[in-house]
């Protein structure tokens, strides 16, 4: 009866320590996208009115009467499937 307590034990830590490790993987992925900064160009401020996202190219455009000012390369936290 003893055996089967200490192998009980065994499998509960091992249970809990995977746990462990899935939830610090999935965490150490959701704070490096959280780091991703994107820079923005400050001389463009006041000067966007219109702001189109393309998922399939995975693009953000800004424009101003029409006329393209900056395209930045975005991420969309999922893959996108054909």
């Amino acid at each position: 009866m003893k055996c089967h307590k200490n192998i009980m034990n065994v499998i509960i830590k091992i249970v809990v320590i995977i746990f462990i490790l899935i939830l610090l993987i999935f965490f150490t992925g959701y704070l490096m996208e959280q780091k991703r900064a994107y820079k923005i160009d400050k001389s463009l401020k006041g000067k966007v009115n219109l702001i189109i996202v393309e998922k399939d190219k995975r693009q953000l455009s800004i424009y101003n009467n029409s006329e393209l000012l900056k395209t930045y390369k975005i991420s969309l936290g999922f893959t996108v499937r054909s």
